[in-house]
């Protein structure tokens, strides 16, 4: 399943202040976002597809600070995998599931992928 839509793109105009970061990927025409949906999809097909369905629909999200939760979660995933490291998705532990188990043969370790959210903080204007 794809993130992003299968259209011809052709507006290249900047961010609108009511638009998600993916709602105007999905539609932005720029070189530079398109180079940013390719780079999303390759990363993604190196995903689980088993595991796929939640972190797609954390991606589509209209909220932003769940987008790049997500998007910050792939990136890692990504990371992971290029250091020739084996990766588990949201294993079980103790009842809880982080995000990855990872392991190079020898150790392992829990990682759990987080962002901060600005709507968190007081004086924040997102």
């Amino acid at each position: 399943m794809p993130l992003f839509g299968d259209f011809e793109r052709t507006d290249k105009q900047p961010r609108r202040s009511n638009e998600s970061m993916f709602q105007f990927l999905d539609r932005a025409a720029h070189p530079d976002d398109v180079e940013v949906r390719t780079g999303l999809e390759v990363w993604l097909s190196h995903y689980p597809r088993g595991k796929r369905t939640k972190l797609i629909s954390d991606l589509r999200s209209g909220e932003d600070a769940q987008h790049f939760g997500a998007r910050f979660e792939l990136f890692m995933h990504e990371i992971l995998l290029r250091l020739g490291l084996d990766v588990e998705i949201e294993p079980e532990l103790s009842g809880k599931h982080p995000d990855f188990l990872v392991s190079d043969g020898r150790s392992r370790c829990y990682i759990e992928c987080t962002v901060p959210n600005p709507k968190d903080h007081p004086g924040s204007r997102n």
